[in-house]
Formats: structure tokens, sequence, C-alpha cells
């Protein structure tokens, strides 16, 4: 048996892979917790949490207790997180693991978001890992020094959402294929690459596009034996995912045309939209999007084709051509057949934005090295002076929003919420996001849909102040019968804090 040598272990290649780890790191961390938790990013909190119910089902037009159901002090036992998700529409491995996380090393947003950092890292580690394998250590460097500084990985990055999980998770399936395909099969080979997609179906039900296709690949480049072993492995794992998972899975279903409505549009030209959006999503994983660079980013079209002329003679590229096709084939035909807009976002072709960034470099680098290195090394400096806008999620100012609130309100006060006329739905979000950020909870909460009757109007008048969160600007007393406003505080895009008076 021989041993590495001190000078292999720090071998130049070792040290460049080391270096774009840390600069991996860095990205990922810079301003983690710059932008406020996110609508979604809320409902991760509470799922992990085991409340997937509470804001769903918050009683309208009847006062009720409140509580933080994204706080791990009201959280309900770990086994209850499976049940709690059947008012989703994903399935339960990242909020059962973000649970054990935020346990460990804390409930804020920068401790929820480093589990989606860490994870975003070593998936950079796993696309080098499974180039180098397939195409060498050079195409392996660049390739995880694209995806490194790629505009789509530091959002999936700084999210507390399952996207760095599943793709972490896929890119580790490539992996093993590539160890089967290069190094021989092996039962543990296999063993691995069942438990890791299965997992990866857990994680998210778009794993499966991506996972079809590293199974279609290793179909087509194993040998005979392989082959048959390979579908053993998927088979098995399929149906292990069915018997834990397909029970609750079955239960969403229902959840899929009621939750996603918002991502429905206008019939009319929704054919040329989603093959207009599927044409700029290569370009779009790299750099963030901008109205402007339309006419530029439809170029990046040629990625869907253009490898088709150098499968023969770089057969390993097709594992990510097939990868970026399934994925974002997938949902393009999604949004064709329900008139959706899907592609608008990244998320869902999360595992093509690796893939992106393997084949660019591919396509760019020749093995003979030399000056061809200027190339790839051309497209990662522009992509990472490009990067600034995606740490500029412009969404709503909850954290604003609940640090006001909390400014004022006390145990004995009461909360009012009072969504938009068309948009109920906000009053969950309302409810997370105020309740996220309280460090004392109002002993009364109501939303109201209708105004107050005279039984709301007396239990709130039990209370020392009445805040309210509206979704509009209309005078308060339209909801609340003779109260007084105080004081008002606009949250641009999203909602009104007002501070009324309703004693007598």
């Amino acid at each position: 048996m021989t041993h590495p040598t001190q000078s292999s272990v720090l071998s130049p290649q070792h040290l460049v892979l080391f270096a774009i780890l840390s600069a991996a790191a860095f990205i990922r961390f810079h301003g983690i917790d710059t932008n406020s938790l996110w609508t979604d990013e809320f409902y991760s909190l509470e799922f992990s949490c085991g409340h997937g119910g509470t804001a769903d089902t918050l009683p309208h037009n009847s006062v009720f207790n409140a509580i933080a159901p994204t706080h791990l002090q009201y959280a309900r036992p770990i086994p209850q997180i499976a049940s709690a998700m059947e008012l989703d529409t994903h399935p339960p491995l990242y909020p059962i693991v973000l649970r054990f996380w935020r346990e460990i090393f804390g409930e804020d947003a920068v401790a929820g978001r480093s589990l989606s950092a860490i994870f975003s890292i070593v998936a950079v580690l796993m696309l080098f890992l499974t180039v180098r394998l397939l195409n060498g250590t050079s195409a392996a460097l660049w390739s995880a020094a694209l995806i490194t500084v790629a505009a789509a990985q530091v959002q999936f990055a700084q999210l507390i959402r399952s996207y760095a999980m599943w793709l972490a998770l896929v890119l580790a399936c490539c992996w093993i294929i590539a160890r089967i395909e290069k190094l021989g099969a092996s039962r543990g080979n296999f063993i691995a690459f069942g438990l890791l997609s299965f997992c990866a179906m857990l994680t998210h039900y778009y794993a499966a596009p991506p996972l079809a296709a590293v199974a279609l690949y290793g179909l087509i480049r194993f040998q005979k034996r392989d082959r048959k072993w390979l579908a053993i492995t998927c088979v098995i794992a399929a149906a292990a995912w069915g018997i834990v998972w397909g029970p609750f899975f079955w239960r969403q279903i229902p959840n899929f045309s009621t939750n996603m409505g918002w991502v429905l549009e206008n019939p009319a030209g929704h054919i040329g939209r989603s093959f207009a959006r599927a044409a700029q999503m290569p370009a779009n994983y790299l750099v963030p999007s901008r109205p402007s660079d339309q006419a530029i980013t439809y170029v990046s079209a040629i990625l869907y084709f253009i490898p088709i002329f150098f499968i023969r003679k770089k057969p390993q590229i097709l594992l990510w051509w097939l990868i970026l096709i399934f994925s974002v084939g997938f949902v393009l035909a999604t949004d064709l057949k329900q008139s959706s807009q899907m592609l608008t976002e990244l998320r869902y072709t999360t595992l093509a934005s690796a893939a992106t960034c393997a084949l660019l470099i591919l396509l760019l680098l020749n093995p003979r090295g030399g000056w061809w290195h200027a190339l790839p090394a051309t497209v990662v400096i522009a992509v990472l002076i490009s990067i600034s806008p995606a740490y500029d999620n412009m969404r709503p100012d909850f954290r604003g929003m609940g640090n006001y609130l909390a400014a004022g309100i006390t145990k004995n006060d009461a909360l009012v919420i009072i969504p938009p006329a068309n948009d109920f739905w906000m009053a969950d979000t309302y409810y997370l996001a105020s309740t996220n950020y309280l460090d004392a909870l109002p002993s009364r909460v109501v939303v109201l849909t209708n105004p107050a009757t005279p039984e709301i109007l007396a239990e709130l008048k039990k209370s020392d102040q009445v805040w309210i969160i509206a979704g509009n600007a209309n005078p308060p007393d339209q909801m609340l019968p003779g109260c007084k406003l105080i004081e008002s505080r606009a949250f641009p895009f999203f909602a009104i804090v007002q501070h009324v008076s309703i004693k007598d």
C-alpha cells in the first residue's frame, strides 16, 4: 500500500481548489444577513418547527392567541414535521435537516441561511470531483471557479430554502456515476447512488428531471452488467420513496393547483414568452438578468444545441447536456401545458445552473491548455464582475416592519391583520413575519376580512394598544369602527403599519 507524499498533498491543484472553495465561502457568506427574510423563508422556518398548518389555517374575523410559528420555543416534535408538510408542495427532508441545524447553531437568519451556504460550497466541490473524473483537473478547476461566482448560486446559497441542498445531493449523484464509469462499479457505489437520489427526491420534487438525466447517462455509458444494476438501484430508490413519502405526496397533490396559482399568466402570447425565457436561462444562471441584456441573453440558447456537435469528440459532455435539457425542458413543458411562468424563477431548474457552468467550460477549454485557458478565465472574470446585483434581492422589508412593531408592541397589546382584498393569503405572511421579529407577542390577534363586529371590538378594547398591519392605505376605521389613528408608517410595496386607539 502506498501513501501520498507531502508534496502530493500540497500539489498546485489542491492549493487552487482550496482557494476556489475559500472564495466560494467568502462569496456565499458575504452579506448573508443584508436582506430581510423572504416569504418562502418564513415558511421554511415554520415547517422546521412542525407548524405547517398554523399560518395557512389562521381563523378570520375572530380573536385568537398569538404564537411565533417560526420560533423553536413553539416547535412541535420533529416527527410532526412530515405531517405538517401536507399543506405544502415540498417533501420533508430539508425542514427536518434545518430543524437539527437550528437546534445546534441557533434560529436567527444567519444560522438558517448558513445551512444553504454550506450545501452550496459542497456543491462546488461535487462539481469539481465529477468533472475531474470525466474531463480532467483543468476543466474541473475552471468549472468549480465558474459555479463559485455564478449569480444563481449566490442567490440559492443565501436563502433558507432547499435549493442548495438538492443541488449538492444531485451533484453528488453525478460524482458517483462518474466514479462507476471511470473507476469501476462496486456495491458501495450503487448503494450510495440509491441513497443520494432517494434523499434528493425527499428534498425537492424538481430533483426528478436531473436525476433522470443522470440515470440515462449511466445507462448509455455503462457496461451491460452495470446498466442492469443501475436500473435496479433506481427502481429500489423510487420504490422506497413511494413507500416512505408516497402517501403524504398523494395528500399534497391538491395543493399544487391552489398554492401555485401565482405562476399562471395570460395565455395570449404565452408560447412565445415561454420559449424566450428558456432561451435566456443559461445566461441568467451566470449573471443577474436585466431587461437591457435580453438581446444578448438570447444568444445563450446556443448552449442547448452546440454540445450535440461535440458529444462524439467529448462523450462525457453528454452528462451536463442531458441535465440542462431535462431540467429546463421539464419546466418548459409544464409552463406550456398550464400557461404558467415557472421559468421566470431559476429555482425550479437549479441543477441546470451547475450543468451550464460545466458545459461552458468544457466547450471553451482545449485539452492542450496553453493560451486556451484565457477563454474560461475571461468568462469567470466577466461573471465575477457582474456578481454584485445577485446580492440585491428586491424583496419586501419584513424585518423593518417587524423591528418597527417590536419597538412599540407589548404583551397586552392587540395585533389586527387586514390583508389586501384580493390577496387574503398575505395575512399568513404578515402573521409569520411580524411574530418572527417580535420579542413580546401580543395577547390578542385577529385577521379581519370584514369590518370588526361589536364582539371583536369589545375584545380588542381589553388591550393596552392596537396595532394594524394592512395591505392598503384605507382609513383604519373602515375595518375598526370608531378607532382613531395615532401613528402610521408605510413599508413600500407590501404593507402599512398603523397604531390606533379604540378606547371609548
